[in-house]
């Protein structure tokens, strides 16, 4: 990124899966999963604002807005959330325990 070979969305991506996995705020707002409401949400992130500038000076839109789009699109293509959220949530975290994200 710092030599403009790549993307710096993508980096932001990045970034955002990795602290998700390891049990860390997301910077960007870029990861998803259903929430206890069943509602498609972004995952753990830090502040609020300062998750909005960091997205405007990458060009993405506000977290809002990209949230709107994201349960629209899950909609469009008949996604749900899990039928068992704590057997979901658990799993979760079996397997980020098994491949080495967490202790």
């Amino acid at each position: 990124v710092d030599e403009q070979q790549a993307n710096p969305q993508n980096l932001a991506y990045l970034k955002d899966r990795i602290a998700v996995f390891s049990g860390q705020p997301q910077r960007y707002g870029t990861a998803y999963d259903w929430d206890e409401e069943g509602l498609l949400s972004p995952q753990l992130y830090d502040d609020l604002a300062l998750v909005n500038r960091r997205r405007k000076a990458l060009g993405l839109q506000p977290l809002d807005k990209h949230t709107q789009l994201m349960r629209a699109q899950a909609e469009k293509e008949n996604q749900s959330p899990p039928l068992d959220f704590a057997a979901r949530k658990q799993a979760y975290a079996a397997w980020r325990r098994e491949v080495g994200w967490i202790e």
